[in-house]
């Protein structure tokens, strides 16, 4: 007998062969599929990585949140598979800002309306950049929807509560955490304190509670400063 593609068959000698080397092609196809998906995935991170390094405000900022994403999922005793969807879509949730102009990104005043509906493009832009990559399928959801608010006044689609996606709720905090305490073009830096105060207001309207919870105890832990 011969298993290829999911099925085991009982062949003739005659036909062994030919469909052994079928599969032996079919695997090399599969090989090079995965190798060009791990290549493609390390192109985007780069792309990610320029774009937070686009000016010092952000620099690191994807890779910050990606390990708090990563403490918070444990906690949560996420499965493995899931918790690197998270992981990987919290390294590459913004590389849709490179569809936004740097002077509306780093712009000292208060965005214009027309300004923050552009900025709010952005997780639908990151959504079609990486549509393509087949590996990236399982953080789609999560960067799309990583400005979803818990009470449903997010967006792209004013998704409420539980809907939205756990991997979304859990970059949600962590990355407004990691805002809040970075300076910006238009404020400065929040003290940690401050921070765990406004997740703290903030906690069941905007962010879940479940998981602000658990930051606001790393924070007091000292593991996030």
């Amino acid at each position: 007998g011969i298993f290829c593609g999911g099925k085991s068959e009982v062949l003739g000698e005659g036909e062994t062969g030919l469909r052994a080397g079928e599969c032996g092609k079919e695997i090399e196809r599969r090989k090079i599929k995965n190798d060009l998906d791990r290549m493609f995935i390390e192109v985007v991170k780069s792309f990610s990585s320029a774009l937070d390094a686009r000016d010092h405000y952000t620099v690191d900022h994807s890779k910050r949140i990606s390990d708090s994403c990563r403490l918070i999922a444990e906690r949560l005793y996420v499965k493995d598979g899931e918790k690197e969807n998270i992981v990987l879509g919290a390294l590459l949730h913004d590389i849709g800002k490179i569809g936004i102009s740097d002077g509306i990104l780093g712009k000292p005043t208060a965005l214009t309306p027309e300004e923050f509906d552009r900025v709010k493009q952005h997780p639908l832009i990151s959504e079609e950049i990486l549509k393509p990559i087949a590996a990236l399928k399982g953080c789609l959801k999560i960067i799309r929807h990583h400005h979803e608010r818990y009470d449903g006044r997010g967006y792209p689609d004013g998704l409420m509560g539980r809907r939205i996606p756990l991997g979304a709720r859990i970059l949600a905090v962590c990355d407004s955490y990691d805002a809040m305490i970075s300076e910006r073009p238009y404020r400065g830096a929040m003290s940690a304190r401050k921070a765990v105060a406004e997740l703290k207001k903030n906690s069941g309207t905007q962010f879940d509670p479940r998981i602000a919870g658990i930051m606001i105890r790393l924070v007091e832990k000292g593991i996030f400063r």
